[in-house]
């Protein structure tokens, strides 16, 4: 199903992040912050020591990607 993949990815995804130096984490979105804000909750308990910034996308970008649409970045020291 589509949650069971959505889980999945996550899974792995934070498998491979937790492998990383990661130092600060960036929840972009376009749209509502609602699902930034779920992300957010959701790497504060897997990277309780990370700063995480939700940063709205830039009209330029938005266009890029698309309406609606959150995405993480991360940055490594």
């Amino acid at each position: 199903s589509k949650d069971e993949s959505l889980n999945d990815f996550w899974k792995t995804q934070m498998q491979e992040m937790h492998d990383e130096c990661i130092v600060k984490l960036t929840i972009l979105h376009s749209g509502t912050s609602e699902r930034a804000k779920f992300l957010r909750e959701m790497l504060t308990q897997e990277f309780p020591f990370v700063p995480i910034s939700i940063v709205p996308t830039n009209p330029e970008m938005t266009t890029f990607i698309g309406r609606e649409s959150t995405g993480v970045t991360y940055l490594l020291g």
